[in-house]
């Protein structure tokens, strides 16, 4: 299985830079005058992938030589792989096409799904946003110290078994707790209805769906955080998210009903890389390789600019963003590059565990 250690220096790395823009606030010769940008979103509107496009999407294009319109376009299907797959058909090297990706959408590419016709060397980040996580349940489905109760089967939704869910049940089979998982949500939008509706008990949602989504259930009683995913700190530990530290990690969860044990096996394990994976690295701003230099740098000068402005950032950590790093430049292409790699033993007994458990095929 591959070490935890080479993963964790490149985004320890990228840390330590700081907002991790890399490049002079150089202009490129490049003017967007009168053209139209599209977004490609693999979602519905509304989720958490959305919500942080169609942040950045007007920030960029007031920026951008020309100040062009960007459009962000929702295409949902193939749990999150249709509107990628159409992103590695059609974008060309103008930057005229983008795609807001996400965990979603790079655990299918990590694992092999069938749907997945896209391949993430082909691609570069201009931009990417590290976030955490949360796992939210209904209240009656809580006690009052906020343990989910055992015993009782707890209903999931998810996209399906290759997207960021697969964090939740292995959770869930880790803690020793009874579940029954559904697939075929459109998006977070979609899950997080569910659960308000009373068809679903137990729900996971990234930082920005937990901001401008869950909340709004919590206040009104519909639902209670359980615990986060938490975050890497500097000596790689999973520490608490400092956007929600009230929050206990999954592993304090786990010692707290295991007698102070840390969690251990090749589950966890599993569980680890796929966290590393998808979280420091969680939402990613992409274009292809083969974009013009002129254009690439034009983008990387926008979204510096963005990053280095007060009056943008700390509202945006606030309401949208999290507390957690923006990277543009050569820091962001190293964490997609470390970000997109599993080793094979992660990949395939993820893979057998699914087909063993539910009779899917990845």
């Amino acid at each position: 299985m591959k070490s935890f250690s080479s993963r964790f220096i490149v985004w320890i790395s990228a840390l330590i830079i700081g907002t991790g823009v890399g490049g002079e606030h150089a202009q490129a010769e490049v003017s967007f005058a009168g053209k139209k940008i599209e977004l490609l979103v693999p979602f519905k509107a509304g989720g958490g992938t959305d919500r942080w496009a169609r942040f950045w999407a007007p920030l960029i294009a007031e920026r951008l030589p020309g100040k062009p319109k960007i459009e962000v376009r929702n295409i949902v299907g193939g749990g999150s792989t249709k509107g990628a797959n159409q992103f590695a058909r059609t974008a060309q090297d103008d930057g005229l096409t983008l795609l807001a990706s996400s965990v979603s959408v790079l655990f299918p590419y990590l694992l092999g799904d069938s749907r997945v016709e896209y391949d993430f060397t082909d691609w570069q980040a201009m931009l990417i946003s590290g976030t955490g996580g949360v796992v939210v349940a209904r209240p009656e489905f809580v006690d009052d110290a906020d343990n989910l109760i055992a015993g009782q089967n707890n209903r999931i939704l998810l996209q399906g078994p290759s997207q960021m869910g697969a964090l939740l049940m292995m959770s869930m089979e880790i803690l020793g707790l009874e579940y029954s998982a559904d697939f075929g949500a459109s998006g977070s939008s979609a899950k997080l209805r569910s659960l308000d509706m009373g068809l679903t008990d137990v729900d996971i949602e990234t930082t920005i769906a937990y901001l401008n989504n869950v909340i709004p259930l919590i206040d009104d009683g519909k639902a209670k955080v359980v615990f986060s995913l938490g975050m890497l700190s500097e000596n790689g530990e999973i520490v608490r998210d400092t956007t929600f530290p009230q929050y206990p990690t999954f592993i304090e969860y786990y010692q707290k009903h295991h007698n102070g044990d840390v969690p251990s096996g090749v589950m966890f394990d599993v569980w680890r890389e796929f966290f590393e994976a998808g979280f420091p690295s969680q939402k990613m701003l992409i274009v292809p390789n083969n974009i013009d230099p002129e254009v690439k740098q034009a983008y990387i000068t926008a979204i510096e600019d963005i990053i280095d402005d007060e009056s943008v950032m700390p509202p945006a950590r606030k309401e949208v963003l999290g507390k957690y790093a923006q990277y543009t430049g050569d820091t962001a292409q190293k964490l997609m590059r470390d970000a997109t790699q599993i080793s094979p033993t992660v990949r395939d007994w993820y893979k057998n565990w699914v087909k063993e458990k539910f009779k899917i095929t990845i």
